[in-house]
């Protein structure tokens, strides 16, 4: 029954879609503020409306982590999301699973009262950085295979709105809730446009650990893995099938495909690129910071003093550098993880996300 109720709702045009993303899902996530939601929205039972009626659906409750990886180099990128994260999520830090990439960035998080989860160090050198994808493959997997769902996340990727609320509506429907990109380009000449790894939700399951096995198998042949690109190459390979073309650039729907691995179906949700955004327009701030979730976008080059200056460019950089450079500040020196958070940020993300006011350090 639950299942027919489920077909109906995206038999429906897409205006309906939309409706139905805008209603509460849980009454008490309806009644907290809005600067305010809580990364558990997934684990409580939600509500939808439809015409005049409810339908209270069962609790979806699934464990998971956030898989991110930092380094001494990248620290100030990792920092300044964590401003992000900690304004929708709060001080616990529990579903943070941490992959640490040199022996100094250990002694740094515990300072700033965080630990690593994994440790694999890497030289930090162009080749070297390459295989940063297959350490976070490899951790994703022995995650996977001990029952946890897993969000990966790059450092860049800014949360400035609760993804959960749409990742928990569609993970209904779907082993991969993921965003947009172009890379690699082939498959985008194909599709449309592809999935991009730095923001995607896996679900744990048979299928997925089967997907999984092949990735992982195929970038430890490889001296310089990219995950992504072999992901997309596997999907088009298993004949991967949208209703439509996707669209990237002027993207504004969800989109959901499905491919069989061995014999197992595999179903993947796109979410838009205009909420999940990796195209950022400096002109276009106020449209863009009105309507995003997620923040992450594209620059010409990896290094993070030119991420850094991205994010002061769209007013979104909030770490405190004159603090980080004290010797003397930490998580110790603080009341507590919100105190040191407060001291850590320039500003507060929700008056820069809600009343669109850019502020920049550099």
């Amino acid at each position: 029954m639950l299942f027919t109720f489920f077909n109906a709702f995206f038999s429906y045009k897409e205006s309906t879609k939309k409706l139905l993303l805008d209603v509460p899902r849980t009454l008490e996530f309806h009644n907290r503020p809005p600067s305010m939601p809580a990364c558990g929205a997934r684990n409580i039972t939600k509500t939808i409306s439809f015409g005049q009626q409810f339908y209270q659906l069962h609790p979806y409750i699934r464990p998971f982590k956030i898989l991110i990886s930092t380094s001494t180099t990248y620290l100030p990128i990792f920092l300044n999301w964590l401003i992000f994260y900690h304004n929708l999520c709060g001080s616990d830090m529990s579903l943070l699973h941490i992959i640490c990439l040199d022996k100094d960035i250990e002694g740094n998080l515990k300072r700033y009262g965080l630990k690593c989860s994994f440790v694999h160090y890497i030289p930090d050198t162009k080749q070297a950085f390459n295989r940063i994808w297959l350490v976070r493959g490899q951790v994703a997997k022995d995650l996977l295979a001990s029952g946890f769902d897993v969000l990966m996340s790059d450092s860049d990727a800014l949360w400035l709105r609760n993804p959960f609320y749409d990742i928990e509506y569609y993970l209904i429907n779907s082993d991969i809730v993921g965003t947009r990109a172009t890379f690699p380009e082939d498959v985008q000449s194909l599709l449309g446009a592809t999935l991009c790894m730095g923001f995607v939700y896996i679900k744990a399951s048979t299928q997925i650990l089967t997907l999984w096995d092949e990735l992982i198998d195929h970038m430890v042949k490889l001296p310089n893995p990219d995950d992504q690109k072999i992901i997309n190459n596997i999907m088009v390979k298993m004949k991967i099938k949208f209703p439509n073309r996707l669209q990237y650039q002027k993207s504004f729907t969800v989109d959901q495909g499905h491919f069989l691995i061995y014999k197992q179906l595999i179903s993947v949700t796109i979410l838009p690129q205009n909420s999940y955004r990796r195209i950022c327009f400096p002109k276009y701030l106020r449209q863009i910071l009105a309507n995003t979730t997620i923040l992450h976008c594209v620059t010409k080059a990896k290094s993070q003093e030119i991420k850094r200056i991205a994010g002061a460019k769209y007013g979104l950089w909030l770490l405190n550098e004159s603090a980080l450079s004290d010797p003397g500040f930490g998580f110790k020196t603080s009341a507590n993880f919100d105190s040191f958070i407060a001291n850590l940020s320039l500003g507060d993300p929700n008056r820069i996300i809600e009343k669109k006011v850019v502020i920049s350090n550099i």
